[in-house]
């Protein structure tokens, strides 16, 4: 049965909030508010970790101690962790378990996380199949990727670049470089990483013509001759790169293209 209260007549000035109001707002009010609050961050515990140290992994986090909580964080938290451990050799690493405990009125969290490092992968050897313009020992020693170290993808990606910038001065400008095979062997303390790097040169390109579109008034010979390639010369990008500031120069034109490299008929151009 509901408390009996008084009836309050209706415009009644009591001079005071009703208590059974009162009551009944704040009943409703606190519960409302606890529910959408945004728990702190109290405790931050990192455990097992041996590779990097407890403050080094605390700074690598967007989850602070005394800051609001956010789930979506400390997810992306956790992928950063695996992110720095693997750029250090420890691909198998992640973080094994996370806990999470609330207060009695859930306004603060603790959070521990428990680390898994697993073994250190270190590159063993590096090795290149499919080269001929080029030795194995001229292409490897274009690479900053080192045996003992770990593989740091950036690193491998900017090797490779470096491999086909070298093709392309030597005359190969369709060459193609990419990782063919890895492959990981435990070791006693540490395990290895043996790269292949896969080649294929293409073929060493001439430029047998040159086409010149868009010239009303200037002849074609004359424009060709600017370009400084003679019939039938090795491809080279310098001098490739050099054509458009010198017809440039000349004054003639409103606007120079870069050059084009094609194959047509078995036959390089631009």
């Amino acid at each position: 049965m509901p408390p009996a209260r008084a009836d309050i007549p209706s415009g009644a000035d009591t001079g005071r909030v009703p208590l059974f109001r009162s009551t009944g707002l704040l009943i409703l009010v606190i519960p409302a508010l606890l529910a959408a609050a945004t728990p702190v961050t109290r405790v931050l515990e990192i455990e097992g970790n041996t590779v990097f140290t407890t403050r080094e992994i605390l700074s690598w986090l967007s989850t602070r101690v005394a800051s609001p909580f956010s789930e979506p964080a400390l997810q992306a938290d956790l992928a950063r962790i695996q992110e720095n451990y693997a750029a250090e050799g420890f691909y198998d690493a992640q973080v094994d378990s996370v806990g999470r405990g609330f207060n009695e009125d859930s306004t603060s969290i603790f959070v521990r996380l428990r680390m898994l490092e697993g073994r250190r992968t270190v590159v063993g050897s590096m090795t290149v199949l499919g080269e001929h313009a080029l030795t194995a020992d001229e292409i490897l020693g274009l690479c900053e990727t080192r045996t003992g170290s770990p593989l740091k993808t950036g690193i491998l990606e900017r090797d490779i670049d470096a491999v086909l910038r070298h093709y392309e001065r030597a005359g190969y400008p369709f060459a193609r470089c990419s990782v063919e095979r890895l492959d990981r062997t435990p070791g006693e303390e540490e395990d290895q990483l043996s790269i292949v790097l896969g080649v294929d040169e293409g073929r060493r390109l001439a430029i047998d013509e040159i086409r010149v579109e868009g010239n009303t008034e200037t002849r074609t010979e004359v424009v060709a001759r600017e370009t400084r390639f003679g019939p039938g010369e090795q491809y080279d990008p310098a001098k490739v790169e050099a054509i458009r500031p010198r017809l440039q120069r000349l004054n003639l034109f409103a606007d120079v293209s870069e050059p084009e490299l094609y194959v047509r008929n078995s036959r390089g151009g631009l």
